[in-house]
């Protein structure tokens, strides 16, 4: 069953792997920050303007009735942003020149399109027009550029159709001037001929209605010539259609809402070709439903065209039928006038009546010059753009801030799957648990190697680094009695002890799973201990493949354990007393001053032999260690990695108990399960498992931790002993 983990345990997991946390963050942070480093930056500013309605009260509730607000707000908004803006304001900025082709200036603003963004300040009367370039300076240009642009276009836009009713009322008023000079010198010249100077007053009645009904007549048909203008007006814009200018012209909701779904479309087709070509099947879709909304959105502009054309129509149909009555009341009236005073009459009712269409014409042409005069523009710039400092993309600090924590969240998931693919043991219950024996001590991780300088750096066949055992390192309980490993040491017999004290046992067989666990260091860092407590201690070497344990205490490997075996020596002559082990070449004036030291005694491998495991099986072994037995308080024997070899496993049913070291993290569970079948399969008793080379994050482990407080206060203590030798208090 899966034991489930708590917070500590996750916490040491992290810790155990914090590198590649450290790493994924650094990895992914550094990237980020050289991706964003090689992205063009994009800087942005903006323009602003306000629309002023300035109408006469008629033209605002016409307004009101037709369109909301928001719509008007609306239709500004597309037209600042529209073709015909972006187009001006590209030859304006020289960016299209005369020589062109259609293509090229298609191109232009459709690059101009996508980088212009125009939107309505909320709940204001006022339009931002936001504009991005990788060049500040061009962005502000462009953005105060289209501001100018669009108000000329308003501008013009508005005063359209006054400065056509002036050009018009002006021509009208021409033609009216000189009907006016020409009935006046008729009338004129038949008075002097005829010398008649006036009509009875039956007959000035008779003209008086006349006048009249001339005068509602020539009004009629300068209605019809004003209708006439505008339908011819309306069939040139129908034939030479702009669809771009006449939405801003006929300023209709639903044109604005097709126009908005047309410009949607083309800046997502604009958006695609970044990265695909005119063949992608998405960019084909998009280019159907374009031209399905232009073909749309120009069908509907027609109609309203159209429907103009259809209202003239009709209101020029009703003016032609007063025209016909008044034509033929005139008649009536003219028969009624006696046959003398029919020209005198005519030419008289010809001065009044041009008298009163001059004096009309002459009013709507002043009337038309003030409301020329009075037509200022309704946009007015707000505030200019500005040269932008910094860009909008990338965010430098927002993408590293990104980066970093991505990294992080990506390091925590690299941490659980290498966590979960690492098949080594990451807490002391699941190694309990796994082997079903205690563990006896944790020693924590110390140098006992250094690398051996190579100098000779001109030579061609230079040897590599060689790494050399030091043995002031390699005997924490000798030389640094106060250490953290030497008490791991001093644990490891303590709990050694309290399982003699249930069982009498001797012999003990210090073996691992694998090689380089440390086993030989810890067997002579146990010997020192057991020595150390007063008990007679011996320090057999088995391992006659790579021996080490003369290497650490620095005695001669001969005579030793074969020789004793093959008869070339008696025991007494093979074993290395702590006399021996002081003169061999290591210092020990310090373990001198340590008590018990002398109870130590070692038995080295001795001469190499071609066939180790025939010597480690023989009854020799045997009654050599049960020899031993009767001189010694504890035998601990040192022996080469149970699953390479099967000295190990030979020597194991000699002894009274075996002793595990496993290295964290160096091999897999699955060799410590293949280990404890062995011994399992031959009866081996496994007394424990020592572990080694623990790291602070190995979970379950820190309690055998000295703190660094406690060890300081230790050497304190020692240091003030040897300066004042007196008693020291219980």
């Amino acid at each position: 069953m899966q034991r489930e983990l708590s917070l500590s345990e996750y916490w040491h997991v992290l810790a155990k792997r914090k590198w590649v946390v450290v790493f994924t963050a650094l990895f992914f942070g550094l990237t980020t920050l050289g991706l964003t480093m090689m992205q063009t930056p994009v800087y942005q500013t903006s323009a602003t303007v306000r629309i002023d309605q300035l109408k006469s009260v008629m033209n605002v509730i016409s307004d009101l009735l037709r369109w909301s607000p928001g719509e008007i707000m609306s239709t500004e908004v597309e037209t600042a942003q529209s073709r015909g803006v972006l187009e001006k304001t590209a030859e304006k900025l020289g960016m299209i020149k005369p020589g062109d082709s259609e293509d090229q200036r298609s191109a232009i603003i459709t690059g101009l399109q996508a980088s212009v963004k125009a939107e309505r300040v909320e709940n204001t009367n006022m339009i931002r027009i936001n504009v991005t370039s990788s060049d500040p300076k061009q962005a502000a240009r462009l953005a105060n550029t289209i501001a100018e642009v669009y108000k000329d276009v308003s501008k013009a836009n508005k005063s359209k159709d006054v400065v056509d009713a002036k050009q018009f009322v002006e021509k009208q008023l021409e033609n009216a001037k000189e009907r006016l000079r020409k009935s006046e010198e008729g009338l004129r010249d038949y008075k002097q001929v005829s010398g008649t100077l006036s009509v009875d007053s039956e007959t000035q009645i008779t003209l008086d209605r006349l006048n009249s009904l001339e005068t509602e007549l020539l009004q009629i048909r300068s209605e019809r010539e004003k209708l006439n203008w505008q339908l011819t007006d309306l069939h040139n814009r129908i034939q030479k259609l702009d669809v771009n200018k006449e939405i801003g012209a006929l300023a209709s909701s639903p044109l604005v809402k097709s126009n908005e779904m047309l410009i949607n479309l083309r800046q997502q087709i604009d958006t695609l070709l970044h990265d695909y070509t005119e063949n992608n099947p998405e960019i084909r879709n998009l280019r159907v439903e374009e031209r399905k909304a232009s073909d749309s959105l120009r069908r509907e502009v027609q109609k309203q065209l159209s429907q103009q054309v259809q209202s003239i129509m009709t209101q020029d149909a009703g003016y032609a039928r007063r025209e016909n009555d008044l034509s033929t009341l005139i008649n009536h009236e003219l028969s009624l006038i006696p046959g003398k005073d029919m020209d005198l009459s005519r030419l008289t009712r010809e001065v009044s009546v041009n008298e009163e269409l001059y004096t009309m014409l002459n009013r709507e042409y002043k009337q038309a010059q003030i409301r020329e005069m009075g037509m200022v523009s309704e946009v007015t710039a707000v505030s200019d753009a500005s040269v932008p400092k910094n860009p909008i993309r990338p965010n430098k600090k927002l993408n590293i801030i990104i980066g970093f924590a991505l990294g992080l969240i990506l390091g925590f998931v690299m941490t659980a799957l290498v966590e979960s693919f690492d098949t080594s043991i990451g807490a002391v219950e699941d190694i309990e648990r796994l082997l079903e024996t205690p563990v006896l001590a944790a020693v924590p991780r110390f140098e006992h190697t250094h690398r051996k300088k190579q100098f000779p750096f001109f030579q061609k066949n230079k040897p590599p680094a060689s790494v050399v055992l030091d043995h002031t390192k390699a005997l924490p309980t000798v030389f640094n009695p106060s250490s953290a490993a030497a008490e791991a040491y001093r644990h490891l017999r303590t709990n050694m002890s309290f399982a003699r004290l249930k069982e009498s046992k001797k012999v003990y067989l210090v073996s691992s799973s694998g090689p380089q666990e440390g086993k030989s260091i810890t067997t002579s860092n146990l010997a020192v201990v057991m020595a150390q407590s007063g008990q007679r201690t011996l320090l057999m070497c088995c391992n006659l493949r790579r021996p080490t344990i003369h290497k650490i205490f620095g005695i001669t490997r001969q005579p030793g354990l074969t020789d004793v075996l093959i008869g070339s020596c008696a025991p007494e002559e093979a074993v290395h007393t702590f006399a021996d082990i002081v003169l061999g070449d290591m210092d020990w004036e310090a373990a001198l001053q340590l008590p018990g030291i002398d109870n130590l005694s070692i038995l080295p491998s001795g001469t190499l032999p071609p066939n180790p495991t025939e010597l480690l099986e023989s009854q020799k072994l045997t009654d050599l260690i049960n020899y031993f037995r009767h001189e010694y308080d504890v035998i601990l024997i040192d022996a080469p990695p149970i699953l390479p070899v099967t000295d190990s496993l030979l020597i194991g049913p000699k002894v009274d108990g075996v002793v595990l070291v496993y290295q964290l993290g160096r091999l897999p569970r699955r060799a410590l399960i293949r280990t404890r079948n062995l011994m399992r399969s031959l009866n081996i008793n496994v007394v424990g498992i020592v572990l080694n080379d623990v790291r602070p994050e190995f979970h379950g482990v820190t309690p055998i931790y000295i703190s660094q407080e406690y060890m300081s206060a230790t050497r304190r203590n020692l240091a003030s002993a040897e300066r004042d030798p007196g008693p020291m208090e219980s």
